[in-house]
């Protein structure tokens, strides 16, 4: 998509983030989300990505950089990854993926995490197409 342009997320996308968090079944009102992230944003370990078309925002990925116990290497996760329903299945979410790679590499990690549902097949599929494997299983305990 040759009018895709990808930048830094910033306080003013809280209301099309909101939106796009809605759509993938995470609802958030403008206001929460703008409290999220203005403390994620600030933080070092945080990266959010929007992708734009023709200035309208279409697509964000966010991302965490985290550090291990056991041994010395930094690696990342991504925590949230949305699309607008208008604009799936248009690489999208393949430009967003690769911008995150970068940020993580000049940050130094060498690995990339995902979780996901095990009802989301064509999400399951999408990685796969971006070279992740299934590994392990995962256990959450509401606190």
């Amino acid at each position: 998509m040759s009018d895709l342009s990808l930048r830094a997320a910033t306080i003013e996308d809280s209301l099309v983030v909101a939106d796009l968090m809605t759509q993938i079944n995470f609802p958030n009102s403008p206001e929460e989300m703008k409290a999220r992230l203005e403390e994620l944003l600030n933080h070092p370990d945080y990266h959010a990505i929007v992708a734009e078309r023709n200035g309208v925002v279409i697509g964000m990925l966010g991302l965490f950089l985290g550090r291990k116990f056991e041994k010395k290497d930094l690696f990342g996760r991504i925590l949230t990854m949305a699309v607008d329903k208008e604009y799936r299945y248009k690489g999208i979410g393949g430009y967003l993926m690769e911008e995150a790679e970068k940020w993580l590499k000049d940050k130094g990690a060498n690995l990339l995490v995902i979780y996901s549902g095990e009802n989301s097949s064509s999400a399951h599929g999408f990685y796969r197409q971006q070279g992740f494997q299934k590994s392990g299983v995962r256990f959450i305990k509401d606190l």
